[in-house]
């Protein structure tokens, strides 16, 4: 972790594509949703720096590519944790 501790801001380039949400609407931007988003009932088959494959339950052998996405915290994407707290139901 030395070249991450000399960069600021660097933690969030490496972490927002994989835990990334929009602050504001987390579950309708889809376009600001980390890969850990898009998770959910799906098994990882091969990982690179630039992409992930996902087998997916549409059909046999169906399969499905997260692209890895360069989001900033400018675009108001925050990392899952820093997302405001919500009720019980509240999306």
């Amino acid at each position: 972790m030395g070249t991450l501790a000399h960069s600021p801001g660097s933690v969030f380039r490496v972490a927002l594509p994989l835990f990334g949400a929009n602050k504001h609407r987390p579950y309708a931007r889809l376009d600001q949703c980390g890969f850990v988003g898009f998770l959910s009932r799906k098994r990882v088959i091969a990982m690179t720096e630039a992409d992930v494959l996902m087998e997916v339950a549409w059909g046999p052998g169906a399969q499905q590519r997260y692209r890895r996405k360069d989001l900033c915290r400018a675009s108001g994407a925050v990392l899952l944790w820093g997302l405001p707290k919500t009720t019980k139901g509240e999306r």
